[in-house]
């Protein structure tokens, strides 16, 4: 397992979070810091935050999503050989 992390193409994911206009990893940030403000809102407030099995399963599902989009392309070129 740590082959795979220690082998994998590095070079790519930078390519992945610096492509576009502006570059992904500035429009992550930016989401980042708006969920933030609003969690941080809340709990000044004193509002009840979700169930933290609920947050853990929001985290997970934005995870797998963040991932497909990262190997979209791979997953395509999978599919269509498959299919």
């Amino acid at each position: 397992m740590w082959n795979t992390i220690i082998n994998a193409p590095w070079y790519q994911f930078y390519n992945v979070l610096a492509d576009g206009n502006p570059p992904m990893i500035f429009k992550l940030l930016a989401l980042n810091t708006v969920v933030f403000i609003l969690f941080i809102v809340r709990r000044a407030k004193g509002v009840h935050t979700m169930p933290s099995r609920t947050a853990i399963a929001v985290q997970s599902l934005l995870l797998m999503a963040n991932g497909l989009i990262l190997f979209q392309d791979e997953i395509q070129a999978s599919l269509s050989r498959i299919l």
